[in-house]
């Protein structure tokens, strides 16, 4: 399928700065944009109804553009192209270009949403995916069901609840069946036995919820114990034939120093349920195989999506310095405390438990901005780039955090891009790849190797940096990496279509 995209039109212009554009629709809302938009390069037309034998080009207001019918472009299209929609027949054409294998991860834009039909987006983009299922020419079995179990969590002004609540939203948006179970291990002033019990109940619940030969998604780890969901999991298996995939978004036996006796356990026995599992990226594939998983079916996320439907700030500039957001706890990521050593490079700090330093120790060089909601901070950060980092030194990432990296996707990794900011990453991280290939930031092997590769890049060289990050983001917001994920595990399932 291609890949839909939303954005602003000024979002829209950075994204095409260096890619070609190609018009689908050569009626007035194509003639609406030349007239509006008279810069904006076009490459030519697909328009089937105009494009014969006899009128190969068309003009307008004294322009020429070649016109294409959707077999021609179909041979001639690139992935780095992008089809803007120009009509509001943008359903019927969005499934014209579904049917093209041709077409497929093409990124696609709807020029009319970018002009008064942008502040409902949301609900265009619910309408477009219900009628690209209804027009999908699959059968449906009456008896097949995909579930996904969400473990109500608190939020935070960190990024560690977001991650697993989008993922949650995405599996809605597609229609997937969501069943709400409570952790056993929650605060309540009801004292604990009455949570693991309602924790018991809600699993009996799931248990009895869910048919025979049904899907089941997990978000996994669970963080506490719980016997009980265990033997629930298990008996859906052996006594229902459920086929289950796991969201792994955390391997923590990699950390080192964070691994304990029940989450190698729990680890050992997402392996031992999962059909599917869909883990961060190819490295940590690899260990997983390397670790029990060989043989299972393993797919590579690439990132994790960050759904946001809000603005940006207009402080994203090459001399705005390097942005670094999370949690600020001393004891989790101590190099933050060493950040006055680099003197010349100016640091913005977001996030929780920041820890105000010493009178006597100079940090002018390190700005603290506050804690945000992690739906809020695209929108109110400042800077030039965004920091993946971790660890307790400067010179390279150390320690457990530092080892991590080698295998994970930072989730701020994603709030970066969504944020507009070229990202600099540690160049053993597993993500460093992801951001070379796509040309969205730096590598480095050492903090203290900051100033000299900064002042290295041209405005040219940053601009198109953010332009590549941009174009990523335009990818998060929409929940792209998800969706495709969880569409091959389906496939792998058989699974062509659910209810």
């Amino acid at each position: 399928m291609v890949n839909v995209c939303y954005s602003t039109w000024d979002e829209f212009r950075t994204i095409t700065s260096k890619r070609e554009v190609v018009c689908f629709g050569g009626g007035n809302w194509f003639k609406r944009l030349l007239s509006s938009h008279p810069e904006q390069y076009i490459k030519g037309v697909i328009d089937s109804y105009l494009s014969t034998e006899e009128m190969s080009i068309l003009s307008y207001a004294g322009s020429t553009f070649k016109l294409y019918s959707l077999d021609e472009m179909a041979e001639s299209i690139s992935k780095d192209t992008i089809v803007l929609l120009t009509s509001l027949s943008y359903v019927d054409m969005i499934i014209a270009l579904d049917k093209y294998e041709q077409f497929h991860d093409v990124d696609v834009y709807i020029y009319p949403l970018m002009e008064e039909l942008y502040e409902e987006y949301e609900l265009v983009k619910n309408d477009i995916q219900e009628k690209r299922n209804k027009r999908s020419n699959i059968t449906i079995n009456s008896r097949l069901k995909v579930y996904q179990i969400w473990e109500v969590i608190p939020r935070t002004q960190t990024a560690g609840g977001k991650a697993p609540r989008d993922v949650c939203r995405i599996l809605e948006k597609r229609g997937i069946n969501t069943i709400e179970v409570h952790r056993a291990d929650e605060d309540n002033a009801n004292g604990a036995e009455w949570v693991i019990q309602r924790a018991r109940d809600d699993w009996s619940k799931v248990y009895e919820q869910i048919p025979e030969e049904a899907v089941l998604i997990l978000q996994e780890p669970f963080r506490e114990k719980l016997n009980y969901r265990n033997e629930c999991l298990i008996r859906l298996k052996k006594n229902k034939s459920v086929k289950i995939i796991s969201i792994i978004h955390d391997i923590e036996r990699i950390r080192i120093m964070s691994s304990s006796s029940y989450m190698d356990k729990e680890y050992e026995f997402a392996l031992q349920l999962a059909d599917v599992m869909i883990v961060h990226n190819e490295v940590m594939k690899n260990y997983v195989e390397k670790h029990g998983g060989l043989g299972k079916c393993i797919i590579s996320l690439e990132i994790f999506d960050y759904l946001y439907d809000g603005m940006i700030g207009d402080n994203i500039r090459q001399n705005e310095g390097v942005v670094y957001a999370g949690s600020l706890e001393e004891r989790k990521c101590p190099f933050v405390y060493e950040l006055n050593d680099i003197s010349s490079i100016n640091f913005q700090l977001y996030g929780p438990d920041y820890s105000e330093p010493n009178n006597s120790i100079d940090m002018g060089n390190v700005v603290y901005r506050g804690s945000f909601d992690a739906d809020i901070l695209p929108s109110v950060i400042r800077g030039g780039y965004g920091l993946i980092w971790d660890g307790d030194r400067l010179d390279t990432c150390a320690g457990g955090p530092g080892n991590y990296l080698k295998y994970n996707n930072p989730h701020k990794l994603s709030l970066y891009y969504v944020s507009g900011l070229p990202i600099v990453i540690w160049s053993q991280a597993a993500e460093a790849l992801f951001v070379t290939e796509n040309q969205t930031g730096i590598v480095i092997d050492s903090i203290y190797d900051l100033p000299n590769k900064l002042s290295n890049v041209t405005l040219e060289e940053y601009e198109l940096m953010r332009s590549n990050a941009t174009r990523i983001a335009s990818r998060l917001r929409g929940g792209y990496y998800m969706n495709k994920a969880i569409s091959n595990a389906l496939k792998v399932l058989h699974v062509d279509d659910y209810i």
